[in-house]
């Protein structure tokens, strides 16, 4: 589905992203001012006039800020840039030249089709200090959706905005709804017979940016205007737009047959026929106009063999159909993203899939790997909209036992310090469709490349990949490896704390990046991860000492950890995490409550075997 943040400013997504790296107090620019205004039509047009300015900190931001990309959709939007310049550091202005302004196509996904224009400003003799300003006007000149807006504005408190303002001036008549977060303001003024609104915001202190952090549209400062009165409202008018496109051709009632033959279990026909449409139906993600919101037709999709989401789910539910079997198209964000704003709008979500009622399951076909009852890590614990019906509801978040993944390491060191062997992983529920994933990605000739990666350098190996075409809930692979210089023989010394190849990281499930405190919510997941090592130390050596280990726990998670001595110069490790969270997105506050139990667990992955 396409997404439309109102005034598209492609480029603005990398500076932001750099203007506060994890961990650091110092931005790379700043916002000096941010004026919108905008004007709405009763018709669902718009006219958005923008000056902002950004100024440079430090030589990244310079990089960051030399050039900024407007895009708009043809036929749609325009955009017109009234003024462009760089003001120097001494008050000196410099406007950018007609050859500064670079008009071109947006990128285009791949595959996939999309028709963005973009402008793109190139700013003259930009040093650190200065800063980069653009005025600018945008125009919705045929709304997505005939007599209805909506708008969403997004600010970071990772960015010093000085002074930005947002005025939404609305013919009287028109009934308009607001969510406004941290932001001051929106008492409505009559002026010239419309009303108008203005909110500012301000934020002088940027908060360093914190890593696996939830979208900030979630937690951030935000203002969103819309003319839906509800969520239920964007669902019946996304079913108006499906009505018709998802109906029952002698060609899919066919192929729905055809695919069904021998069973009546509606379980049963349902998974068939979502399997035959993840694995024959290629996604294609197609943006051209309208097409970005109205899918084709499923007799169509069935012919082309292509489609994006919203096609997917059309066919499907026309094969579901043809067997009796109701369902309903589902909008839910694919992002990081695990609320629905107070306002409700559509550009809210990015992403189509299918709800049966009758079975309580949502099915996501473009997923391909992803078996039958089970749903992506992008698509799990989300907010969604039914549009046949209207209800809001939350997409199931599979616990710990339903993503598992057990690891047999079987690693001989040799005297010269390098180490060889190799791992079976059994990977079962949403482990094995995310470890199918990641290995169907490592090229046939970049093994090595995949076990260098994962291992540091000096490591090689290759990959008996097993099926990686099933849509099992379970997968079996193995990696046979080899590293360089692991440990100096003879001793004294001792062993790393990782010893081999192993595919999933307890550190990460257990902490993430480790940050002292978060203030924001996180991404974080479930997993019970089981890993037995089996180390062979060279003839001669002897083992000094083995880490206590022991078991511990931590709210929502447990880790025990074990080691023995199985034979002379033979040792066995086992180690045991289970994560367990109630959603794919941890408070902030629980994270800070159990760090001391989570450096605990995270020093008990770090103890090393004595030798010598």
């Amino acid at each position: 589905m396409r997404i439309i943040l109102g005034f598209l400013i492609a480029s603005v997504a990398v500076i932001l992203a750099i203007a506060a790296p994890v961990g650091s107090g110092s931005p790379a620019f700043e916002v000096t001012h941010d004026h919108i205004d905008l004007q709405l039509n009763a018709d669902g047009s718009f006219v958005e006039s923008r000056d902002v300015a950004y100024k440079v900190l430090d030589e990244q931001g310079r990089q960051a800020l030399q050039q900024t990309t407007l895009s708009y959709t043809e036929g749609y939007q325009a955009v017109t840039i009234s003024r462009a310049y760089t003001l120097k550091a001494n008050g000196t202005r410099i406007d950018v030249s007609p050859s500064g302004m670079l008009y071109g196509h947006g990128a285009t996904s791949a595959p996939g089709f999309e028709d963005l224009k973009t402008v793109t400003v190139v700013f003259p003799n930009v040093e650190v200090g200065d800063e980069v300003v653009i005025v600018s006007v945008f125009e919705q000149r045929r709304p997505w959706f005939e007599n209805q807006f909506a708008q969403t504005f997004a600010f970071s408190h990772a960015i010093v905005s000085r002074d930005a303002q947002i005025a939404v001036t609305t013919p009287a008549s028109m009934q308009v709804f607001f969510d406004a977060s941290a932001m001051d303001g929106g008492t409505p003024e009559t002026v010239n017979g419309s009303t108008r609104r203005t909110w500012t915001f301000q934020n002088n202190v940027a908060l360093a940016e914190e890593p696996e952090a939830i979208s900030e549209l979630d937690d951030g400062p935000h203002l969103v205007v819309t003319t839906y009165p509800d969520y239920a409202a964007i669902a019946h008018m996304y079913d108006r737009i499906f009505s018709g496109r998802a109906r029952v051709t002698p060609d899919i009632q066919a192929l729905a047959d055809q695919l069904t033959s021998g069973t009546s279990d509606r379980r049963e026909q349902t998974r068939l026929l979502y399997e035959w449409v993840s694995q024959h139906i290629a996604y294609v993600d197609i943006v051209l106009g309208a097409g970005g919101f109205v899918p084709h037709e499923a007799s169509a999709v069935l012919q082309n063999r292509y489609g994006d989401c919203k096609d997917h789910v059309m066919l499907l539910g026309a094969l579901l159909a043809a067997k009796g079997i109701a369902s309903t198209p589902v909008l839910i964000d694919a992002g990081n993203s695990y609320k629905l704003t107070n306002a409700a709008s559509p550009f809210q979500f990015n992403h189509l899939i299918t709800y049966v009622p009758e079975l309580k399951l949502y099915l996501d076909s473009t997923a391909q790997v992803v078996p039958f009852g089970m749903l992506p890590e992008s698509d799990a614990g989300k907010p969604v909209v039914q549009t046949a019906t209207g209800a809001v509801a939350v997409t199931p978040f599979a616990p710990a036992s339903e993503s598992r993944v057990v690891s047999t390491v079987d690693v001989t060191l040799a005297p010269d310090g390098s180490a060889s062997g190799q791992t079976h992983v059994e990977a079962h529920g949403f482990a094995a469709v995310i470890m199918r994933a990641v290995i169907n990605l490592v090229p046939a000739n970049q093994d090595d490349a995949y076990v260098r990666y994962l291992m540091g350098p000096g490591a090689s190996g290759t990959i008996d990949r097993g099926d990686t075409g099933s849509m099992s809930r379970d997968y079996d692979f193995t990696v046979h490896f080899r590293m360089n210089s692991v440990a100096n023989f003879p001793g004294p010394g001792a062993l790393p704390a990782e010893l081999g190849f192993t595919p999933s990281r307890p550190a990460a499930a257990i902490a993430g990046s480790f940050p002292a405190s978060r203030l924001r919510a996180y991404s974080c997941f479930n997993i019970t991860d089981e890993e037995t090592t089996n180390i062979t130390l060279p003839p001669g050596t002897q083992v000094m000492a083995l880490p206590k280990g022991g078991e511990f726990e931590a709210p929502e998670m447990k880790l025990s950890v074990s080691y023995d001595e199985t034979g002379h110069g033979t040792i066995r490790k086992r180690l045991r995490l289970v994560t367990d969270h109630p959603a794919p997105a941890c408070p902030a506050d629980y994270y800070n409550r159990a760090r001391p139990q989570i450096a605990q667990m995270m020093a008990a992955l770090k103890a090393q075997i004595l030798y010598k």
